[in-house]
């Protein structure tokens, strides 16, 4: 009896086994499924200024619009220009833009461009468009950023995080990405909603700011040097990111605009 016992709990465990193994296996092609798809809509936002090049990420919003940093454009002390081009590259073309509606440094760091609609390509018209997510980002929430480079995976850091009326979230995310994500989405892992735009990179120093040594030391691991002092310091990594409720706020004052200023409608709207 205790044989037979035995054996319908190792066939259970197997079973279990099994189910967790089968599982897992669904995730992981899940999220290979959901990482495909993020890197075949990367797009890639570039400012020619004089004889300067500065570049970013952003993400298509369909009829003509992609979402991107303010920053990008405006960080004093420079400032835009008429005679600044800026392209949209889609698959390795390059498609005139222009700035219809923006918001201000650095809380509402985001730009809206839009598309000539006959200079929009077969492929760009069909792409998938994200919704913005409904809410923001719990500390640790899984999520991931599709630059034009590549597609990180990162979590929502509590670093930063933001706390009003019993409600915690974040604002960040601890991936340490490359020079040239500003712009881009972050979206969340679960559902693939638009959680945010990448707005800077950031390093956040822990140390006892009265102690000329310490400060010292995380003043030259910022600077990726050694600091040589025997001190160790720690320096937290976080991407700062546009939360998806700021987002929601601007494309509806950006719609509104819009109304207001096509041929023929009131501007007391």
């Amino acid at each position: 009896m205790k044989t037979l016992k035995l054996a319908l709990l190792t066939f259970a465990v197997g079973i279990i086994g099994g189910c967790a193994q089968i599982k897992d296996h669904a995730n992981e092609e899940a999220a290979y499924h959901t990482y495909l798809t993020a890197s075949d809509r990367q797009i890639k936002v570039q400012v020619q200024s004089g004889e300067q090049t500065f570049s970013g990420g952003g993400v298509w919003l369909g009829n003509g619009e992609v979402l991107t940093a303010l920053h990008l454009f405006y960080e004093p002390p420079r400032v835009p220009k008429e005679s600044d081009r800026i392209n949209v590259l889609f698959r390795g073309r390059a498609i005139p833009a222009t700035i219809v509606f923006h918001g201000d440094l650095p809380d509402r760091d985001l730009a809206l461009l839009k598309i000539d609609p006959e200079r929009i390509s077969p492929s760009l018209a069909r792409l998938a468009f994200p919704s913005v997510c409904s809410d923001v980002e719990p500390v640790g929430a899984g999520l991931y950023t599709t630059a034009y480079d590549s597609v990180y995976v990162t979590t929502a850091s509590p670093d930063g995080a933001v706390m009003y009326k019993g409600k915690t979230w974040s604002q960040s995310a601890t991936a340490i990405v490359s020079h040239g994500v500003s712009g881009s989405p972050v979206f969340d892992k679960r559902s693939s909603c638009l959680a945010g735009i990448v707005s800077r990179f950031q390093l956040s120093p822990h140390g006892n700011m009265a102690d000329p040594k310490q400060v010292a030391c995380e003043k030259a691991t910022l600077q990726m040097n050694d600091a040589g002092q025997g001190v160790t310091c720690a320096i937290t990594p976080q991407t700062i990111f546009t939360t998806s409720d700021t987002i929601a706020e601007f494309l509806k004052e950006a719609r509104a605009y819009e109304d207001s200023h096509r041929p023929g409608q009131s501007l007391a709207k």
